[in-house]
């Protein structure tokens, strides 16, 4: 899965640029292009229906693995998370510091441990178990996905 992930990573890359949702006045100019390129590549790439990530944004975090990858698939896609389990802080630092949300970098770190140190069986459920801890642990209002 982490090969497939890699090499679709690096196609879309090279030949796929689009925009979607993500408001720039409210997530920043360089968070909200990676967060539309990222949500439509990974959204194709997993094919999870759009009702289970509208679902997420509401804390409904179902046991399906196309939505387990879709998650994971956004972290990696974005430069966030790597294929080791490991975050990318200078990026995590660029697109915080674009929305002012640089103490929630902190929280990611922490989640980002648990996650990957926690008894989840594939990649993919390790990025959605991080993705359920800072759901758990920022205000709601705080809470990004896409």
């Amino acid at each position: 899965m982490k090969s497939f992930l890699v090499s679709c990573f690096l196609a879309v890359m090279l030949t796929y640029c689009a925009y979607g949702h993500m408001d720039p006045e409210k997530y920043g100019e360089i968070f909200g292009d990676i967060a539309n390129r990222s949500h439509h590549f990974c959204k194709a790439i997993t094919e999870v229906p759009q009702e289970l990530i509208d679902g997420v944004r509401e804390g409904q975090f179902p046991d399906v693995n196309s939505l387990k990858c879709y998650t994971t698939c956004l972290w990696v896609f974005a430069g966030s998370m790597n294929l080791d389990c490991t975050m990318n802080e200078k990026v995590l630092e660029k697109y915080m510091s674009g929305m002012n949300r640089n103490e929630d970098i902190e929280i990611m770190l922490e989640c980002r441990k648990e996650a990957c140190e926690s008894d989840a069986k594939s990649f993919c459920e390790q990025g959605y178990e991080l993705e359920k801890c800072i759901y758990e642990k920022v205000p709601n209002d705080s809470f990004i996905f896409y």
